[in-house]
């Protein structure tokens, strides 16, 4: 296994190997579940802001020039255009690092997906059971989404993947992938704010495997800081 970002994983996966081989289902979270990205969509798996939350800029112009009397509350703008669902390369048909780095993107770009639409039938067909970072993007956009609001901006830019660690063992690879995110708000289903997400960028560390019906996610999260 290459020394690098997630030299951290060559040990656990020590005690993976002696734990549990038979199924990727069953793969133990390899990273510290809950890392606070704190950058834009990446921060699905941080805490909430405890910041309080303020009507919208538009939600407060539309209550300033209603009639007196009771107001109803304003419906959320939709987002300005469709958000299409990420399409995954045709690399991803392969084993090996080119299909590795492949999928850490496409998963990438559809975490993205997931929290502009609320969309998770996709996520939760690439997504192993015990992955920390995916449960938490779930529970994210369950929470938003599930009760009328939706997530604003936060567009993604990702680059430079590359693969950082193998375990030949278990077939797992650690892609590490540069990101640029934009801020990003949380939006309840009256339009008032619920959460500012802030913008950021650095590198992201994606876990995938090859399973029988194709590529994985296991977990994501940032390197720790003394790996950086």
């Amino acid at each position: 296994m290459r020394q690098g970002a997630f030299q951290v994983v060559s040990r656990v996966l020590v005690q993976v190997v002696h734990r549990r081989r038979r199924r990727v289902e069953g793969l133990p979270v390899l990273v510290a579940v809950g890392v606070a990205v704190g950058a834009g969509l990446l921060a699905g798996c941080s805490e909430p802001s405890e910041s309080v939350p303020t009507p919208t800029a538009e939600a407060s112009e539309r209550a300033s020039v209603a009639a007196p009397g009771p107001t109803p509350d304003p419906t959320p703008e939709a987002n300005p255009e469709p958000v299409p669902e990420p399409v995954p390369s045709p690399e991803m048909e392969r084993g090996g690092e080119a299909g590795a780095i492949a999928a850490a993107e496409y998963f990438m770009r559809l975490s993205e997906y997931a929290f502009l639409t609320g969309d998770l039938a996709t996520w939760n067909e690439i997504s192993t059971t015990d992955c920390g970072y995916c449960n938490n993007v779930r529970e994210r956009v369950d929470r938003v989404w599930g009760e009328g609001g939706r997530i604003k901006g936060a567009a993604l830019r990702v680059g430079s993947p590359r693969v950082d660690a193998v375990d030949d063992q278990l077939g797992i690879y650690a892609v590490a992938v540069d990101y640029f995110a934009a801020p990003a708000q949380e939006l309840d289903a009256s339009g008032a704010l619920l959460n500012d997400l802030p913008g950021g960028e650095g590198v992201f560390i994606v876990e995938v495997v090859l399973a029988a019906d194709g590529w994985r996610l296991i977990e994501a999260a940032r390197p720790a800081p003394e790996d950086t």
